[in-house]
């Protein structure tokens, strides 16, 4: 089989994106040109003269993806080629270090692909990923919870101060308890404020004391809704506030008609008890990652 050449696609390809809908009838053209005109968004395309396209790799730029700053990649075969595999991890893993990701996050049940990822220097997580059902019931009842002020918004969050931003160091501070790689202050505001993050915020009076948010952006075959960063300050926290949050978040997927994923540590039994109360199931797909920086 001759070497296969990968390239980036460009959004005005029209005849690539014939090609492609030729290969893969099972898309959806208006999901996967969302996709490939989305800002977040890379798609890499492997081919050769003899096969023509071999497979997609779509690279999203995600701003937490189990707590990390980095990417996630969505991969899709017309058939399993080892070459064409490798040249497209390749050429996603050298746009990442481009792109200052700390790392690329691949999720799949393939044992062949599984292989070709960790062969290529990924690692296996000890991470359970779960989904909820745009449709899920959820079983976590609104609470009163005193003084607590719950809000979501979109970009700045509400009353961007001094103060806030102080608040959100506290809280940064609580969320890199719980990471690998700490996320810096600059890479924080940054999560916050882009326009493709709804982000969920828990005010005691004008202090946040809570926060959570949700990455939207669309996928090849679906859109990608990853809910995290929860976290909620120590003198809070047993207050059932990071359920609250979790719960509005559920309930918007559910309002919008949208599906949402989750990463937790499989040892952290109460965070998983409070995700399948909220209608997240668990999910068997092994989790793989490689650490840029």
């Amino acid at each position: 089989m001759a070497k296969p050449l990968v390239r980036i696609v460009g959004a005005g390809e029209t005849v690539l994106r014939e090609q492609i809908h030729v290969a893969y009838p099972e898309f959806n053209l208006s999901q996967s040109d969302r996709a490939l005109s989305h800002t977040s968004n890379t798609l890499f395309v492997a081919e050769n003269e003899e096969d023509g396209i071999l497979g997609l790799l779509l690279f999203t730029v995600i701003d937490a993806f189990a707590g990390r700053y980095g990417g996630i990649l969505e991969l899709v075969l017309q058939k399993l080629d080892d070459s064409a595999v490798r040249a497209l991890i390749s050429a996603a893993t050298i746009l990442a270090k481009e792109k200052r990701c700390k790392g690329l996050a691949y999720v799949g049940d393939n044992p062949l692909t599984q292989y070709l990822f960790e062969t290529s220097g990924f690692r296996a997580e000890p991470t359970t990923i779960f989904k909820r059902d745009p449709f899920a019931l959820c079983e976590i009842r609104r609470r009163q919870i005193g003084e607590i002020c719950f809000t979501s918004t979109i970009g700045k969050i509400y009353g961007d101060t001094a103060r806030a931003c102080k608040d959100i160091q506290g809280l940064r501070e609580v969320l890199n308890s719980q990471l690998t790689n700490p996320l810096s202050l600059a890479e924080l505001n940054d999560i916050r404020n882009r326009p493709n993050t709804l982000c969920y915020f828990a005010y005691a009076g004008s202090t946040i004391v809570g926060m959570a948010w949700v990455f939207r952006t669309p996928g090849l075959l679906s859109d990608h809704n990853v809910l995290d960063g929860v976290a909620v300050s120590p003198d809070y926290q047993g207050k059932y506030i990071g359920q609250e949050i979790i719960r509005q978040a559920a309930d918007d997927a559910t309002i919008h008609g949208y599906s949402l994923i989750l990463t937790s540590n499989r040892l952290r039994e109460a965070a998983r008890h409070i995700y399948t109360k909220a209608g997240f199931e668990e999910q068997v797909y092994p989790y793989y990652y490689l650490q840029l920086s």
